[in-house]
């Protein structure tokens, strides 16, 4: 029995080894190639605080905060994304208890009956000889056993060792991936929802523009009808109505596909209708703190699984290493045995024990070499599945932050345009007061005002649609600058 448990406790504690390649820091490496911050920004920044991971309510609308959460909950690509994680968190628990004893019981009772040969007999008083008889007569056998057996694989090579953390770097790398798919919806969710707000606007534009198209048109007919005007003119405004209408046809069909789009993100079946907040775009944002450091990537949560995904193909290389060598385990099995009564199964004197080691190698020709060199490929890959996130990852920040600027830009130029649009109609509508100016101009100038504050609509949304992509870009976060206390 000592001898047993000396065994186990031996194979418990047998320190194991690793065949995996060392280790290398390929994150600490790809830092000392990229620059400390990004090209698009010059000056420097000291803070180290990073903004709230809720990040979308920077843009103060409630209703958007509302739906963010409401996608959060509901979407159906974030709860495959959660029972994925879920799958591999179970996988872990199974190869973690590979590396446990496992243990089983067996217990059993019989009871049989079979004949038994019987001898009987005596002295014969005449012949003074012993007279002998045989017979046969039933017995009955009773048995009872109870077995508790041990097996353990011992871990020499760390075959076992190396397939448990492989598969927790694989968990911790879709639980990674998980949050890419957080932020995409979330990011997706944004964007449809600013899609929505500029199509309520639109269509009300596009109303006004009927409404112009519709007097243009009466105006037309009037001139033509008192001889002032051509047939030539009322058909020209007679198909600019026309087109006013299927404008305005297709802007509130567009508007009602993007409430659908946003009801199936959040989980809810197409109704086409979406209550939103303010269809006006706010004119200024928080300035983007200048110099953002690139060490804020490391937020990125698709460089991190990339990063755990090269740990997990360095470790499978390690266990096909180890399925090289044969496999040693240690079996044990401790019980009782009584072939006559159960009362006395659990005494000493009925006690079982044994313990054997097993030793199997299987030889696949050169199937297992084969397998070492796929995995040190695969390796291979996945560092550089790794080199290219993070550089694409610059990329993405880079052109993020071009694009916020040159939405700036954008958006301060077509408000200057818009404002000077609304002086040039202020002044037509004085002098047509005055009886020298056109109606006719007037309208046309109207229109024209009109096209420019969708235009300039479509631009403020670029604006927030910029800063969303800076967001994604960077993980969801960036750096905030606060007063030091």
């Amino acid at each position: 029995m000592k001898k047993l448990l000396s065994v186990i406790v031996f194979s418990v504690f047998l320190a194991s080894c690793s065949m995996a390649p060392a280790k290398k820091d390929i994150a600490k490496d790809q830092k000392e190639k990229a620059p400390e911050k990004f090209a698009a920004q010059a000056a420097s920044v000291t803070e180290d605080e990073v903004s709230p991971y809720r990040w979308w309510e920077r843009f103060n609308d409630a209703t958007l905060n509302e739906i963010v959460d409401k996608a959060i909950k509901n979407n159906l690509d974030i709860q495959l994304a959660v029972s994925r994680v879920e799958l591999l968190d179970s996988q872990f628990s199974m190869a973690r208890r590979l590396r446990f004893p496992m243990v089983s019981s067996k217990a059993g009772a019989s009871y049989g009956m079979a004949p038994a040969v019987s001898v009987s007999g005596g002295v014969d008083p005449q012949t003074g000889q012993m007279d002998m008889k045989m017979g046969y007569a039933s017995k009955t056998t009773d048995s009872y056993t109870l077995n508790l057996g041990l097996s353990f694989e011992i871990d020499i090579w760390g075959r076992l060792k190396s397939q448990e953390k492989s598969v927790i770097a694989n968990l911790m790398a879709t639980k990674e991936d998980m949050q890419t798919v957080y932020l995409s919806v979330i990011s997706q969710a944004i964007m449809l929802y600013n899609d929505i707000r500029e199509l309520q606007a639109v269509r009300s534009y596009d109303n006004e523009l009927l409404d112009i198209a519709k007097e243009i048109y009466k105006t037309s007919k009037q001139r033509y009808e008192s001889g002032t005007g051509s047939l030539t003119e009322v058909e020209q405004s007679f198909q600019q109505l026309e087109s006013a209408q299927a404008t305005l046809n297709s802007s509130s069909s567009d508007l009602k596909k993007k409430m659908n789009s946003l009801l199936v993100l959040i989980g809810e079946y197409p109704k086409g209708f979406l209550e939103t907040g303010n269809a006006e775009f706010p004119d200024n944002y928080d300035p983007i703190p200048a110099g953002l450091p690139s060490t804020l990537l490391k937020n990125r949560p698709d460089i991190k699984s990339a990063e755990f995904k090269v740990e997990a193909a360095r470790q499978d290389i390690g266990a096909a290493r180890a399925d090289l060598f044969p496999k040693i385990s240690i079996t044990g099995l401790l019980g009782y045995l009584n072939v006559m009564e159960f009362t006395k199964l659990f005494t000493s004197d009925f006690l079982t024990a044994s313990v054997g080691a097993d030793v199997s190698y299987s030889i696949a020709g050169l199937s297992k070499y084969a397998i070492v060199d796929q995995k040190f490929v695969m390796y291979k890959q996945a560092e550089l599945n790794y080199k290219k996130t993070v550089l694409n990852a610059f990329r993405e920040v880079e052109d993020a932050l071009l694009t916020v600027e040159n939405a700036d830009i954008q958006k301060d130029s077509a408000l200057k345009r818009l404002e000077s649009m609304q002086n040039i109609y202020d002044n037509a509508k004085s002098r047509y007061e005055k009886g020298v100016y056109p109606y006719s101009g007037l309208l046309e100038l109207q229109k024209n005002i009109i096209a420019m504050k969708k235009l300039n609509l479509t631009i403020k949304k670029g604006a927030v649609l910029s800063r969303v992509q800076l967001h994604r870009a960077l993980g969801g976060n960036w750096i905030e600058k606060e007063e030091k206390k």
